[in-house]
């Protein structure tokens, strides 16, 4: 079966490359037909035949716009949208693999661990981090960056809390658990708080510099009060690349703060894939003493949703924490492999680590790095473009593929007269339906977003999108005289 589905990948592989121009924005819409197509005659005529009908269908029924504007004109929280490589393990996926536990499908839980050896080894982790066929550092693919920060938070506390019960064995587990605290910056991403209510832990956002990074100082002092007050310090979750503004904690400052007692946990899901880039690898400096590392390659790496590469220096503690074992899951393999079910919180799990495999076998690294590249000069270009328009201002340095800027009064000194204002031509922009970009807040000053790196994105789509801010700022300002 095993070389069964090899040739399967490598035919398809072949299949691919031989349909593939410089960059997956160059497909045109209709390009999808060849994929249908190949997927179809796998199939009976008649299958054929009513996959072609719901093909049509959902077509015809498709506004015209919305196309364009999910491969073009999607400027909001993050990129994605990248269809070849996505069709191409989809479909094999979806066709010939079912995987629960390795012996359903070993070639499943066999390229994983590679992979993502690959992919750690591009973005610079340090090398305890890498499987290698040994361990104890290995990775494994979420489904998401929240799954990651929800894995982790509660293998720290189950980790913790078994040391504390033989510490402390006249005491409850509930009264220990009350006690832990864990710890992140005021403008992390709200899955953390989300993980911390699920594991029903205390959370403590620490202030943040005038950079909106979390700094070793400002922990330290958060975790000596709590520890003052009788609480525990068990976990930190270090942001690089927030959502609201792309800043950076210091983790350098922030891991000689945490100690063996705490699990230190990089968020990384927007800016951790342009670390493949050796120019960024600096925003990732002490990343040697963290626990565990996460992004998204499905946001900046050409791999579709949903993929979130997670690693850990010790997989033990992940397994320890949520490892199961009835009967009917049982083989003869369990002690010489990897079983990913006790690495999340799904029994089941698609074949991800092939969009991975794809994207990188069929682009390379250095198209990669030109991608991130390009991203990243669009931004620029865009920076540029505001700061030509007096009108407007750039609230947070540019370093990847984000821009946040915002709409200002001359004279006008009334920040909330001003939030209302730039949500107005938020607002406005959106209802135009020409291109879709969101806001956020940072210190009550609201702004807009505009994030480079989807599909189709280039200098002439940045720059309508510019025209079209400018066209309802006009609109906007003229009613605010």
């Amino acid at each position: 079966m095993n070389s069964v589905i090899c040739a399967s990948i490598v035919s398809y592989m072949v299949w691919t490359q031989a349909n593939l121009t410089a960059r997956t924005d160059s497909y045109a819409a209709d390009e999808n037909d060849e994929i249908h197509e190949t997927v179809a005659s796998c199939v009976s005529p008649r299958r054929a035949r009513q996959m072609g009908r719901t093909i049509s269908g959902f077509r015809s029924n498709r506004n015209g716009r919305s196309h364009a504007l999910a491969v073009v004109a999607l400027f909001c929280v993050l990129p994605g949208w990248y269809k070849l490589p996505e069709h191409s393990c989809r479909y094999l996926d979806r066709l010939l693999f079912v995987h629960r536990i390795f012996t359903s499908s070993p070639a499943c839980t066999e390229l994983e661990p590679i992979v993502l050896d690959w992919l750690a080894k591009a973005i610079g982790l340090p090398k305890i981090f890498i499987y290698d066929g040994k361990g104890p550092g290995c990775g494994v693919i979420q489904g998401s960056a929240s799954e990651a920060t929800i894995m982790t938070l509660l293998a720290a506390r189950t980790k913790t809390l078994r040391k504390l019960e033989v510490k402390y064995p006249g005491q409850s587990q509930h009264m220990l658990l009350s006690k832990l605290v864990a710890y992140t910056s005021e403008y992390s991403h709200s899955s953390v708080e989300r993980a911390c209510l699920v594991a029903m832990v205390k959370l403590n956002k620490v202030l943040v510099d005038e950079n909106i990074a979390m700094r070793g100082a400002a922990l330290k002092a958060a975790m000596d009060k709590d520890r003052k007050d009788g609480m525990i310090p068990f976990y930190v979750c270090a942001t690089l690349g927030t959502t609201d503004c792309a800043s950076f904690d210091n983790i350098a400052e922030i891991g000689q703060v945490c100690d063996d007692e705490v699990w230190l946990h990089v968020d990384a899901a927007y800016a951790g894939g342009s670390f493949i880039c050796p120019e960024y690898r600096h925003f990732m400096e002490g990343v040697e003493m963290v626990t565990s590392f996460n992004f998204n390659p499905s946001k900046s790496l050409m791999v579709n949703f949903d993929f979130s590469a997670l690693w850990v220096k010790n997989s033990v503690d992940l397994i320890n924490s949520f490892k199961v074992d009835p009967v009917f899951l049982r083989h003869d393999n369990q002690a010489t492999t990897i079983d990913y079910r006790h690495w999340q919180l799904p029994l089941g799990r698609r074949f991800r680590s092939l969009k991975l495999w794809f994207v990188m076998r069929i682009f390379g690294l250095e198209n990669m790095r030109k991608r991130i590249r390009e991203d990243a000069q669009h931004a620029k270009t865009f920076e540029k473009l505001v700061r030509t328009d007096d009108r407007f201002e750039i609230c947070f340095p540019v370093h990847l593929g984000l821009v946040c800027f915002r709409l200002v009064l001359a004279g006008e000194c009334d920040n909330e007269k001003i939030n209302k204002i730039n949500q107005d031509l938020l607002n406005r922009i959106v209802d135009s339906k020409d291109i879709y970009i969101v806001g956020s807040r940072v210190r009550q000053r609201f702004h807009l977003r505009l994030v480079t790196g989807s599909v189709g994105c280039d200098e002439k789509a940045v720059k309508f999108a510019w025209k079209t801010i400018q066209r309802h700022a006009c609109s906007v300002l003229r009613e605010n005289k």
